[in-house]
């Protein structure tokens, strides 16, 4: 059986993976189709395609044998590539235009991907050096959600999101300094993981957002996502921060369904006085909790999310001073960026150090109060989705302000260094999509993953 061309752009990575290596589908065929649909596409959701090599790598794998491509295991799959990280040949511009000089190298996670057979389609849109979880620009526009037309993608990855979300590709890469694989995940009904602290290279840097950042994907599914950490995890010496190795693939966790009792802690409740949760959000929790109890799983209400905003800001402006050294012509960085890195540049040494203590404090304190609960659940983003233009020309400070909504449950992991993933678990009454945020606090993504796999189980979702 043949795969119509019009069905390759609702395949999952393992479907495409599986129809590769039984020799019913062509990398040519998936290159071919994903670069038409992207060049088609209105949601200005890539910063630059890459059809030379993505049809290079398609004819070479396609030149493969059967046991070869067996042997590769995201053959065939069509990904994104967020512009924060290198491509050799092309500049690495942190969605802005401050980065002329193009990149000797491959990053690292795009040579993992490429030895592992994906075929590498564009890099994809992202406020500049990724500072908002909004994806628009006073020079480019903004990026539009296939899901939710009119509404944002949320950020920093939702070129990334949009893309997958639109059947482009059938994942992305993406970066997360404080919410920016959940976030647009949510936003476009994906599975978004942020992973531990150091679990995937961010090579030839050596840091991404200092403590705060990490590298990671976008998927149509949990089984995708599991996929694919199994083949970008992992620490180079050159990493300044370095996960402990996980006891087992990601892959195997996920599939050992033992649908034993989840006991669950649920907080849909701030701390923060700023922010308020939308009653559709804390809705679509509150649903989720019940059919949570119905399977039979101890679900308990914890109280309010911890602030983790004192600990945040600090690393938040220190990381944006940092990444602005990286580029080769920062007259051309976009005005709020200019006043963000201006104000990272009176964080000192010893403010940053101070910030990162707390975070360290934090995370202890958390994994001790929450370590006999399997999943932390909240809401993703506070808010109901915003519509698509939400930063305009402002300044530095209204769009950090115009962001609480949207970072306020997210921040939290990247202060501390955890796990979590974003669940599309449901949507507003007019279908836009609300996500279900699963965290876990001194346990790593192994844990996570094999009580989201029972969660899905129970909630009719696998």
């Amino acid at each position: 059986m043949s795969v119509k061309k019009f069905e390759i752009a609702s395949l999952t990575v393992v479907e495409i993976v599986e129809l590769i290596q039984r020799g019913q589908i062509t990398a040519k065929e998936i290159a071919e189709t994903a670069l038409e649909n992207a060049q088609k596409s209105t949601l200005n959701a890539f910063e630059k395609l890459t059809p030379e090599l993505a049809c290079d790598q398609a004819n070479h794998l396609d030149s493969l044998s059967k046991n070869e491509k067996h042997k590769l295991p995201l053959a065939g799959v069509p990904i994104a590539i967020k512009a924060e990280n290198a491509i050799a040949g092309l500049p690495t511009t942190y969605g802005g235009s401050a980065q002329k000089s193009p990149s000797p190298i491959d990053s690292e996670i795009v040579k993992r991907l490429k030895d592992a057979g994906a075929l590498i389609i564009g890099t994809t849109r992202m406020p500049e050096f990724g500072q908002y979880p909004y994806t628009e620009s006073p020079n480019w526009g903004s990026v539009g959600n296939p899901v939710a037309p009119g509404h944002t993608t949320g950020g920093s990855s939702g070129g990334s999101a949009a893309a997958v979300a639109a059947g482009i590709v059938a994942a992305a890469v993406g970066g997360d300094g404080g919410g920016s694989l959940r976030i647009p995940s949510a936003a476009c009904g994906l599975v978004g993981l942020k992973p531990q602290r150091g679990r995937v290279s961010v090579a030839p840097e050596t840091d991404l957002w200092g403590a705060l950042g990490t590298l990671g994907v976008l998927t149509k599914t949990t089984a995708d996502t599991a996929l694919l950490y199994d083949v970008i995890s992992g620490y180079l010496e050159t990493d300044l921060w370095k996960a402990k190795p996980l006891s087992e693939s990601l892959t195997h966790a996920y599939q050992q369904v033992n649908l034993r009792q989840l006991r669950i802690g649920i907080i849909g409740k701030l701390t923060n006085p700023l922010v308020k949760v939308d009653p559709e959000v804390q809705k679509v929790l509150q649903k989720t909790q019940q059919k949570l109890q119905k399977a039979g799983h101890q679900v308990e209400n914890l109280g309010a999310w911890p602030d983790a905003t004192p600990a945040f800001l600090p690393q938040f402006f220190a990381a944006l001073h940092a990444e602005a050294q990286r580029v080769d012509s920062p007259q051309y960085m976009e005005k709020r960026s200019r006043q963000s890195v201006r104000i990272g540049s009176f964080i000192s040494r010893g403010k940053l150090l101070k910030a990162e203590a707390k975070g360290k404090k934090l995370a202890l304190k958390l994994a001790n109060k929450y370590r006999n609960y399997d999943l932390i659940l909240s809401p993703t983003i506070a808010c109901q989705l915003p519509k698509q233009e939400v930063l305009g020309n402002c300044n530095a400070i209204t769009g950090l302000i115009r962001a609480m909504p949207m970072v306020v449950f997210t921040g939290l992991a990247n202060v501390t260094g955890d796990a979590a993933i974003n669940l599309p678990l449901g949507c507003t009454a007019t279908g836009i999509p609300i996500g279900v945020q699963a965290s876990v606090f001194g346990k790593d993504e192994a844990h996570l993953l094999r009580a989201v796999a029972i969660l899905e189980n129970s909630l009719d979702l696998a």
